[in-house]
Order: structure tokens, then sequence, then C-alpha cells
């Protein structure tokens, strides 16, 4: 009986399963490049491509940078911070998980890798399963009974939207079924912890104490300074900063505020209505007037935060470097020194 069920979880982590959903879905080699041997890739149905190409972006940085803004700024306050909250730890513990075991993408053959930035990250867990998933559950969660709506559009909502970007990744050839498998039971264990301890989490890191900022920027700069650097891409490595950051950041700057004006608990359920025209231009000058705030920041510090870190490692600094370029730089260079101590020592 083990040896059945460990030689089924082998077979969920093969390459195969891959290649028969990209078949099924008509993805195939095309004709050999002259130049060399590679091949072209081919989609016997092109609108598929442009389908999953939208639903993987729902587990992409671009989609979050869109998306937090707007839950916070134009949807509901409470919902928002608890599902930054699911998201992050959500998020942290797979990227150390995929950067941890260092296990590679989908053999190519038998699955076809169609071009994603993403193809030299490792694969196990996949973090669009957890991203999606944490996303999809926090707003069913903690939408329900807090709004009136029927539970099973919720659901139905909740478990398409998951499974959609996960097919979209299978589609693309970066992930076995157990690798979404596996995203998935991130997505349990985080969504039934912060199903009982989001609002007492919540509640400290907004209250009134100091303690409550520095117990944050504590943990976050811990939460990193753990992560396996050593086997780290870079690419993985800066991802989890930005989750990190993005959650320390949001819950100082609520905790200096000097109120959180949607936590509204009386009249629940409350009732979804379409918006005035007067309400949608107020929500849509306050969204993309803060986008432009938010853009210029991030540029300014961005910018300074990677020159400080460049002079503090004896990196030249460049304009227009990217992130990924100067976290890679300076991972080796502190690799090299690491090497060093190791051959003085010996």
């Amino acid at each position: 009986m083990l040896g059945a069920i460990i030689r089924f979880i082998k077979f969920l982590n093969t390459a195969e399963l891959t290649a028969r959903f990209q078949r099924a879905v008509g993805v195939h080699y095309g004709a050999q490049v002259a130049a060399g041997n590679t091949r072209t890739v081919a989609h016997k149905f092109q609108i598929l491509t442009y389908v999953f190409n939208v639903w993987t972006i729902l587990g992409d940085e671009f989609f979050f940078v869109l998306f937090l803004p707007f839950a916070f700024w134009n949807f509901d306050f409470f919902v928002a911070r608890r599902l930054v909250l699911l998201w992050s730890v959500g998020m942290y513990f797979g990227q150390a998980a995929k950067d941890y075991l260092s296990w590679p993408r989908p053999s190519c053959p038998p699955a076809i890798r169609i071009a994603d930035r993403y193809a030299q990250e490792h694969s196990m867990p996949s973090t669009h399963a957890v991203s999606s998933g944490l996303v999809a559950f926090s707003l069913l969660v903690f939408t329900a009974g807090r709004y009136d709506y029927p539970l099973w559009i919720g659901v139905t909502a909740a478990v398409s939207l998951t499974v959609m970007v996960c097919l979209s990744r299978m589609y693309k050839g970066l992930h076995t079924v157990m690798d979404l498998l596996c995203g998935w039971l991130i997505v349990a264990v985080v969504g039934i912890a912060g199903w009982l301890w989001a609002d007492a989490v919540d509640a400290f890191l907004l209250s009134p104490s100091i303690l409550a900022p520095i117990v944050n920027l504590s943990l976050s700069i811990i939460a990193l300074a753990i992560y396996p650097y050593e086997r780290a891409l870079g690419l993985t490595k800066a991802d989890t900063a930005a989750v990190v950051s993005v959650f320390c950041g949001i819950y100082i700057g609520l905790w200096m505020s000097v109120e959180n004006p949607s936590d509204v608990m009386d009249g629940m359920p409350f009732p979804i209505r379409v918006p005035s025209f007067e309400s949608m231009v107020l929500g849509a000058k306050q969204y993309f007037s803060g986008m432009l705030l938010l853009g210029v920041t991030k540029v300014v510090f961005q910018n300074a935060a990677r020159a400080l870190l460049c002079m503090l490692v004896g990196i030249e600094f460049k304009h227009g470097r990217d992130n990924v370029f100067v976290l890679v730089s300076v991972n080796l260079h502190w690799l090299k020194n690491r090497e060093k101590e190791r051959r003085s020592r010996a």
C-alpha cells in the first residue's frame, strides 16, 4: 500500500503529466530552426495562448502592484489587510521552500517550455498556486458574512481563479501536478491558520503600542536573514524581499495613520450595489493619483537603496540596472568572500 502511494506521488511529479496537458490543449513543437537545434513552439489553439497568458498574470508581481492598492483605496481596509497578511506569509514560505528544495522545472522534453521570466527559478512548490489560492481564499472567507452575496458564487469564483492560474503554469511547461498540489497544501495550512488568528494578529499590528511596529520590522528582518540565500537564484530572492517589504510597509503605514475608516461592522451583511458615477470618478481619481505617487516613491527609494547596497559591498552602481542584477551581483560578491574565508581557515 505504501509503495503504491509513493509510486503515485512520483507519477504526479513527472513531466509527462505536464506534457499530456500541453498536448491536450494544442501545444507542440513546430519546425526546427535552421541556425541550430532549437525548435519553435506551435499552438494549435492560439486563443488558449491569450487566455492562459491572462490567467498567469493573476499570480505575477504586475497584478499585485495594481490590485493591492485598489483593494485598500477602493474596496475594504478590513478585507485587504487580512488578504495581505495571509498572502505575504504564504508567499514567504512558498518561496523559501522553493529555494531550499531547489527542485528543477519539469524536464523538456517531454514537457515544452514556453518562454517565461520564471523559467530560471526552481519548481517546487508553485508560488502561483500559493498566491492565487490565498487571494481567492482571503476574498471568500473575509467577505462571506460581511457582504450579502450567495456563498456558492464566491466558492465558484475562488475555485475557478485558482484552477485557471494553475493550469496556465502547466500550459507554459513550468510545473508538475505535484508542484501545484504542494502549493495548495500551503494555501490550506496558511488559510486555516489565518482564519483562526488573522484577527488577533491584525489587531496587535495596529494596536497603539510601540511594540507593534518594532515586532513587525524585527520579524521582517529576521525572515529575510534566515531565508536560504545560498541556494537562491536572485529572482526568487527579490520577489520574497518585495513581499516581506509590502507586508511590513503596509502595516507600519497603517499603524502610523489616525484611523482605518472601512472597519465598519454595524449593518452587516452589507448589500452589494453598483457604485454611482460620482463615486466611480472619485475612486478613479484616488486610485490613479495614488499610483502616480507610489510610482515616484518607488523609483526614488529603489535607486537610493540600490546605490547604498552597491556602495556597501563595493560594486559600481549604474542607473537602469534592475533588482535582479543588483541582488545577483551582491550575492556573488558575498559568496566569493565566504569562499575566501573558508580557504583561509583551511
